[in-house]
Formats: C-alpha cells, sequence, structure tokens
C-alpha cells in the first residue's frame, strides 16, 4: 500500500488494527527492545509499514581531507553513468637519522623508487602506465594544518620516467621503479660531502621537494601503495677494497613527510554532470533510477522521508522502537571474487541540509549476498534514533541519510555500488516498526 498520500490510508489502517495486530504477532517480539513501563500493561504486537516514499538522489563531497592517507594511490577508471574519476599521489621522502654517510670510494650505481601494494581496484589485470613527476614546488599545508583532495602543487614539466608494467598487487612484490641516474649522483654527492640539505628536513625538502605518481595514458584501474613500506632507493658500491662492496640506502616515504592523495571528478556528459558543487543533487529519477556511491571522489547516495512526520496523525500514541533503511545493489554492476565485489558494509552517516556527512550511525548494516542466484542480495541498516529524531522535529526537512563506505574506503579507495531507489519493485524501502500504545480516544 503506497502512503504518499499517507493521512488517508493510515486512519484505513488504525481501523483495521485488529488484523494487523493478530499478523504481527506472528513475529517474534523479544527482537525488539520495547521497556515493559512504557508500553504499560498493552503488549508489545507491532506494525510493519514498509511503503514510505523515500526521496533518493546523488549527492557529493567538495573537498576532504586526504594528508593523513597511509596510502599512495594512483589510478583513473571511467563510468558511463558517473563519469572519470582519477587521483594522483602527492609525496615527500626523508632521509634515516642523519645516517647517511657513504665512504669516500663509493660510486654511484642505480635509484629506484619502490612501492609496496595494499589495494586495487577495477581492471588492474591490465598494463599500467605510471607517470613519476618530481614537483616543482614544495607541498604546504594550509592554515588548519592539513592538506585537502583538490590541492594542487606545480610538477616539473617532463615527468622523470613513465613506467608501463603489469601489476601483481595480489602479492606481497613491490614494485621498483628505476629513475634517471642524474638525481641519484647528486643524493651521492651530498652524502660523500655531509651537504646542510641532509641534516635538516626544511633544507632536505627545499632541495628534494617531492614525486607525484600520475596515472598514465590508458590506466583503466586504482592501485594503492603503503606508504610505511615505500621510499628512494639509492644503490652504490664501496671501491675500498676490491671486489667493491654493493650498499644501499633509503630515503623514506614515511617519516616525518607530507603526503596526500588529490581525487578529480569529471563528470563528463553523463547524467551526473549537476554535480558541481556540494549543494546539488541528482536525483535517482534522472539516473535510471539508480544512485551511486564512489569512493575517492566522495560521491554519495541522500535518501530523505519526506511523509515521515504524518506517522504522527495515527490516534494515541506510536513508540518505534526500531526502523530499517534495506538497500539493494544493482545486479551486473559487480563480480564477486573480483577486486569489483560488493563490500561488506555500507555506512550510514548522518546527512545535513548541504549534504555534508556530520557523522556515522553506531550500527553496521546487515550484509545478504545471494551469490547463487544474484536475486536478493541486499544490506539493512538500522535507522531507529534517525527515523525517531525527524518524527520529533519541525525541521524534518533539514537531516538525511547519506550512504556511503567507511571513512577510510571513502577517503582513500577507489569502491563504487550502484543502488536502486524506491521505483524498482525489490529496490530501497524503510521497514518501520511502530506499537499502537493507546488508541482509546474516550
Amino acid at each position: 500500500m503506497g502512503i504518499k498520500k499517507i493521512a488517508g490510508k493510515l486512519k484505513v489502517m488504525v481501523l483495521l488494527l485488529g488484523i494487523a495486530v493478530a499478523i504481527a504477532s506472528c513475529v517474534e517480539n523479544d527482537l525488539l527492545p520495547v521497556s515493559v513501563d512504557l508500553i504499560d500493561d498493552i503488549t508489545p504486537d507491532f506494525i510493519i509499514i514498509d511503503t514510505l516514499t523515500l526521496d533518493v538522489s546523488t549527492v557529493r563531497l567538495d573537498s576532504f581531507v586526504t594528508s593523513d592517507t597511509e596510502r599512495l594511490l594512483v589510478g583513473r577508471h571511467e563510468d558511463e553513468y558517473i563519469g572519470e574519476i582519477t587521483s594522483t599521489s602527492f609525496f615527500e621522502v626523508a632521509y634515516q637519522d642523519y645516517s647517511f654517510y657513504p665512504p669516500d670510494a663509493s660510486r654511484f650505481d642505480s635509484l629506484t623508487l619502490v612501492l609496496y601494494y595494499d589495494y586495487n581496484y577495477f581492471d588492474t589485470l591490465q598494463t599500467q602506465t605510471i607517470d613519476i613527476y618530481r614537483l616543482a614546488e614544495n607541498i604546504e599545508y594550509n592554515a588548519y594544518g592539513t592538506v585537502y583532495n583538490t590541492a594542487d602543487f606545480t610538477l616539473e614539466k617532463a615527468p622523470l620516467t613513465s613506467h608501463s608494467f603489469k601489476p601483481r598487487p595480489n602479492t606481497t612484490d613491490s614494485l621498483e621503479i628505476r629513475l634517471p641516474d642524474k638525481l641519484g649522483k647528486e643524493l651521492l654527492q651530498k652524502g660523500l660531502t655531509s651537504a646542510g640539505e641532509l641534516f635538516s628536513l626544511v633544507l632536505f625538502t627545499d632541495f628534494l621537494k617531492g614525486f607525484a605518481l600520475v596515472p598514465g595514458a590508458g590506466s583503466e584501474g586504482f592501485l594503492g601503495f603503503t606508504k610505511a613500506n615505500s621510499s628512494l632507493k639509492l644503490y652504490y658500491s664501496d671501491y675500498t677494497n676490491i671486489p667493491p662492496t654493493q650498499l644501499t640506502y633509503k630515503f623514506p616515504v614515511s617519516q616525518g613527510t607530507v603526503c596526500f592523495n588529490r581525487t578529480t571528478f569529471n563528470p563528463k556528459s553523463t547524467t551526473l554532470r549537476g554535480l558541481e558543487s556540494q549543494l546539488d543533487e541528482v536525483s535517482s529519477g534522472l539516473t535510471s533510477n539508480y544512485s551511486f556511491i564512489q569512493a575517492g571522489a566522495y560521491i554519495m547516495t541522500k535518501v530523505e522521508i519526506p511523509y515521515i512526520q504524518e506517522l504522527l496523525i495515527l490516534p494515541g500514541s506510536v513508540y518505534i522502537p526500531h526502523a530499517d533503511l534495506v538497500i539493494r545493489p544493482v545486479a551486473g554492476t559487480y563480480r564477486s571474487g573480483t577486486n569489483t565485489n560488493l563490500p561488506t558494509s555500507i555506512t550510514g552517516y548522518y546527512g545535513s541540509i548541504d549534504n555534508y556527512p556530520l557523522g556515522a550511525f553506531n550500527t553496521s548494516s546487515e550484509f545478504v549476498l545471494d551469490d547463487e542466484f544474484g536475486k536478493d542480495t541486499y544490506y539493512r541498516l538500522e535507522v531507529t534514533d534517525l527515523v525517531n529524531n525527524l518524527l520529533d522535529t519541525d525541521q524534518s526537512n533539514d537531516y538525511s541519510i547519506l550512504l556511503g563506505l567507511d571513512e577510510n574506503a571513502m577517503l582513500f579507495g577507489a569502491g563504487r555500488v550502484y543502488l536502486k531507489d524506491g521505483a524498482w519493485q525489490d529496490g530501497m524501502k524503510l521497514q518501520v516498526y511502530y506499537i499502537p500504545l493507546d488508541t482509546d480516544e474516550n
């Protein structure tokens, strides 16, 4: 029964209360945390409404802090509904405890950038290309001591190198990319002369401002590399004795360095081209009755319950002990057993009037995967507190549910989910369990 015009229909429902209560009694009441004192002597039978109208749209967060990342994320992907998502990683390197004292007879061998895999998404089975640039200006924090995903810093005109490779992200292997000899020889010479740049982080980062990992042409996936293990690695040999002794020195990314991922979202000619700012929303009615979650670009699904307060027209008192949002992904947009399989959880956030996530719900979603038939895969997210808050305020339209992944995944990953809105027969539904406490009008 639809309730866009819920008022009249709920009155009919109350007249049929005896039948509804009899049906509801088949459900185990001990699943709901109902206080006996609160309901006096009334048996806690409840009625379920699952046809409340939902307004579903897609929104995005304009900017967010990524300077505390532990992952270097690089890649691109173009989606027919969402558009193009790109991530470039900017990072500095440092030195280890002022310990670089190469022997006088040292000679340069090679310089490499060593990156350790910790993440992959979309098609990373094909050849990927990473262009490595040297920064032409220092990475600087803003007034709040952070760097946002929208920040950009000047790169040198040409890349140091362009590296094409077949990724091996599910192994413990690292990716080691050789860099031009010129930089390596400069670093060795500074060690041989005990140059001041090796005794001051400020002087060192003035000399070597940092690097950027830029997705190369033709790349169609995302790779993540752990910051903690990545480093610039200098190979050199000590010729004090023959045969010479081979030596290495690491300039780590992890020690006191700035690192952030710059993500860009370009909807191109897709139906999300209306998402120009955080205040914009694109209704699911304009996107084939789909809504979207896209990590990295912080694209989220917004759910509003425009007629929730019409529950209050029920005679007597109504207690709502439980409410669930049932969320169904679009079949065929994910592949089980691959790196594009569905996340095991969707996170609900309290959404402000300007589409900002104010904080995550304190409940995790249940995930049911129908891997055999693919017809009954869904998430169940408890939204009891939010529903009761909407009923308690006159400003119900000022708050919403924002659906995304957990914060780390949204900031430092590239996961994507397509969701069905309520227009689908098996689409998104809000299930509200309510208990009539007093229907005696005399």
